[in-house]
């Protein structure tokens, strides 16, 4: 009988062995599977920000063109407009400054 008895007695340490062995494995697997799913978490958010990051910069970019398009042609007009200012127009404009600046040095120390 005693026999019986400790054969029943390392049957359920042999089965209690297994039992921690079996419940260390499903331990090693939910946090091998709980890092993995933190990685594709993480990885995932990586993306949606460099997405969201890829449009702003698109934006922006498209609104500098806009910008660049816009003083081109403001740039243009201005020189189309100067080179159509009639030549007595530049000539009065410039007996205007210099007239000033003669003006000018003239009463320079006189004060």
């Amino acid at each position: 009988m005693h026999s019986s008895v400790i054969d029943e007695i390392l049957k359920v340490e042999d089965d209690a062995g297994k039992l921690v062995s079996d419940a260390e494995e499903k331990a090693r697997r939910i946090i091998f599977d709980a890092e993995a799913e933190k990685k594709a978490y993480i990885q995932s958010e990586v993306e949606k920000v460099r997405a969201e990051g890829k449009k702003r910069l698109d934006e922006e970019e498209r609104i500098l063109e806009e910008h660049l398009k816009e003083y081109e042609a403001m740039r243009d007009e201005i020189e189309r407009k100067a080179n159509e200012l009639p030549r007595s127009v530049i000539e009065t404009a410039a007996e205007r400054v210099i007239e000033r600046i003669l003006k000018v040095d003239g009463n320079y120390g006189q004060g």
